[in-house]
């Protein structure tokens, strides 16, 4: 699958999930915001990397949340086929910011397939790294 198949994928993913998707169309393999979703007033911009071999570091989780601020969006997904280090899951840990790996990715999938919404953590839940972001960002 090519980097634009990822993208586009992602966009049915969250089309799926009952967001407006736009595609920015980005200028190449890293272009920047690859998508806008919205959903009930809220404006979330993601990111698609689609790296197989490395993982997806704390520099582009650091640069996109800056990019959220700017963009006055309500918060950054990052998403990848691969798995984000140690150090971006703690960057990103407290920020609105959602970061899905490859295997969140398949549960959404398969989440769009039975029509649910995006899981919802408690607030009382722990936010401890290593465990599956799917599961510890309140998005909508």
């Amino acid at each position: 699958m090519s980097w634009r198949e990822f993208e586009t994928l992602t966009g049915e993913v969250f089309r799926g999930l009952g967001y407006g998707v736009r595609e920015t169309g980005g200028g190449g393999p890293d272009g920047g915001i690859d998508l806008i979703l919205r959903k009930s007033g809220r404006k979330y911009l993601v990111q698609c990397k689609h790296y197989r071999k490395n993982s997806v570091g704390a520099g582009i989780v650091r640069e996109l949340a800056g990019v959220a601020v700017r963009e006055k969006a309500h918060g950054i997904i990052v998403v990848t086929v691969g798995k984000f280090t140690r150090q971006a899951r703690l960057f990103a840990a407290g920020l609105p910011v959602r970061l899905i790996d490859g295997t969140s990715l398949l549960s959404l999938m398969k989440a769009k397939d039975r029509k649910r919404v995006l899981p919802y953590r408690r607030p009382d839940a722990q936010n401890t790294p290593g465990r599956s972001c799917a599961s510890r960002r309140p998005f909508p």
